[in-house]
């Protein structure tokens, strides 16, 4: 096999593509961690009961996994038939033939993101809609337009192929 051949991604490789971060968003989460650090030794100093302790420490300490989760772990893959969306210990999978359209979007909706600078996946889900935020919004559009034949690149958006539009483009 040739150098060349493996550098490049096979049709099965799930491409992973980290969350932007705006820094005032990263500083909430991370002063979140500080506060809540704070929270967890406080309680330790307080007369409290043993469960009154217990209870407080498990909160506190859960605000900050929580908080260190979404930081560590929010990225999107594209696999072979879906997308894969992960911020912290969520995660959900959008398949490709359930995509409407991708869209730009500045909504601060809540969302699997750690930038307002988003994209928006309408989807067929009872939630109806996902925002992300790839690093590089138009290599994570060209790579998911790539792989899904049911999506068309129309500048900064991905469409829904139709026949009437993919009578057009090819």
């Amino acid at each position: 096999m040739t150098q060349e051949a493996k550098d490049v991604p096979s049709e099965q490789e799930d491409l992973l593509f980290p969350s932007k971060r705006d820094a005032w968003i990263v500083a909430v989460l991370w002063l979140i961690i500080l506060v809540s650090a704070g929270g967890a030794l406080a309680a330790l100093t307080m007369s409290l009961s043993i469960v009154s302790l217990l209870i407080q420490e498990v909160m506190w300490i859960g605000i900050i996994v929580f908080c260190f989760s979404i930081l560590r772990s929010t990225y999107y893959a594209i696999k072979t038939e879906s997308l894969l969306v992960r911020t912290g210990p969520f995660k959900w999978t959008i398949l490709f033939e359930d995509i409407e359209e991708v869209v730009p979007s500045r909504k601060a909706w809540s969302s699997a993101s750690l930038s307002m600078d988003r994209l928006y996946i309408d989807h067929k889900s009872s939630t109806g809609g996902t925002y992300i935020s790839p690093e590089d919004k138009q290599v994570f559009l060209e790579t998911l337009a790539g792989r899904a034949s049911t999506l068309r690149l129309d500048g900064e958006r991905l469409v829904r192929l139709t026949t009437e539009n993919s009578k057009e483009g090819g």
